[in-house]
């Protein structure tokens, strides 16, 4: 059985993924992910933190969701949506 490499990198608790820079790597040049800050430009995209790649809810009961929003190697709308904490816990209650 082939183990696949983990993307992530661990940073302040969190994991980071760099979905584009990973892309890139893998020869898919298209890839785009959207950012949560206003930059009027591809070159302010790109230097944008990686952390401004997604939006984390932080309160209510939403508290815990993660989203990115991309575009694929296609020109596909992709979304990726991490959930944790408190969340998670809603969740897995429901699994019960």
């Amino acid at each position: 059985m082939k183990v696949q490499k983990k993307l992530f990198a661990a940073g302040d608790g969190v994991r980071r993924y760099n979905l584009e820079a990973e892309s890139m790597r893998r020869g898919m040049t298209n890839v785009r992910c959207n950012r949560i800050v206003a930059v009027a430009t591809e070159e302010g995209r790109k230097n944008a933190p990686l952390e401004t790649m997604s939006n984390k809810i932080t309160e209510g009961r939403s508290n815990g969701w993660a989203l990115i929003y991309a575009r694929g190697p296609e020109g596909e709308a992709l979304q990726f949506v991490q959930a944790l904490g408190p969340v998670k816990q809603i969740f897995d209650g429901a699994l019960e």
